[in-house]
């Protein structure tokens, strides 16, 4: 095996290369996203689990673990970003707070905009010297913003609904979006979000058309399938398929099915299975 890497500001990248089949567990005490780019050879998540090919890209969210069985021709470059780091660039970029859902996607396949992100960005702190003059860590933090602004503007997560919303958004519109996010889990209706933010439902309609090309009750729907997918992926261990569902005012089970593969591209079950290994 051999370990190479460099600290660029906060960040750490890491390039892991082994020369034989190797089975690993990745230690459940950190606080840090880690994006990983699989340049080579091949990774699977568990004895069963979600395999990744070369020029595939995954993250990992802080406190999670895996066991991971590689190949003998892996090559891996990892990217390390602190959490509250992450936290703070989705308030500077949509001007939100996002509390601690972040929600990254945890696999994207080779030629998706975030691997492609991944890799771009990993070779351009390799390449940028390192200044010995003391101002040149305002250059670190200027690259480290954008890192992180093209990670979330790239990488499918839970703020990617902010990302095509004007950074200005009406009164009313703001305050039931945000409203939306805030109290998410007490299944509010919409006329529950028109009485909160003082106007008919009508007005709240035209609205979410205008300024956001969608109905409040179809970005409640794509809000509870990104809560109800955060649960299936916490490790699967936080109830069967049903139950999730039913948490998030999914009552029937087909239909959920059916949302869920058309939103995230596999079934539920999907999600919870690989979550397991």
């Amino acid at each position: 095996m051999q370990l190479g890497g460099f600290e660029f500001g906060d960040f750490h990248v890491g390039a892991i290369t082994y020369g034989s089949p190797v089975v690993a567990q990745v230690a459940p005490h950190h606080a840090h996203w880690v994006f990983s780019w699989l340049r080579q050879g091949h990774v699977t998540r568990g004895r069963h689990g979600r395999s990744f090919s070369a020029g595939d890209a995954s993250v990992l969210a802080p406190g999670e673990t895996h066991e991971l069985h590689m190949s003998a021709d892996m090559q891996l470059i990892n990217l390390r970003i602190a959490h509250a780091d992450l936290l703070q660039a989705c308030h500077a970029l949509v001007g939100v707070e996002p509390g601690q859902r972040l929600g990254f996607a945890d696999h994207l396949r080779a030629g998706s905009s975030a691997a492609d992100a991944l890799q771009r960005i990993t070779s351009l702190l390799a390449l940028t010297p390192h200044y010995p003059h003391a101002a040149a860590v305002r250059l670190e933090r200027s690259l480290q913003e954008a890192v992180m602004f093209e990670l979330l503007l790239a990488w499918p997560s839970a703020i990617s609904a902010y990302l095509g919303q004007p950074a200005n958004l009406p009164e009313t519109t703001r305050r039931a979006r945000d409203y939306l996010h805030a109290h998410v889990e007490e299944l509010p209706t919409v006329g529950d979000l028109a009485r909160h933010c003082g106007v008919s439902v009508r007005a709240l309609a035209k609205g979410f058309a205008r300024h956001m090309n969608t109905t409040p009750l179809q970005y409640m729907i794509n809000l509870r399938m990104d809560r109800a997918r955060e649960q299936l992926q916490a490790h699967g261990r936080q109830g069967n398929v049903t139950e999730v569902a039913q948490r998030w005012g999914f009552t029937h089970a087909g239909l959920f099915a059916a949302r869920y593969r058309k939103r995230f591209g596999e079934l539920p079950s999907e999600t919870q299975r690989s979550s397991r290994n």
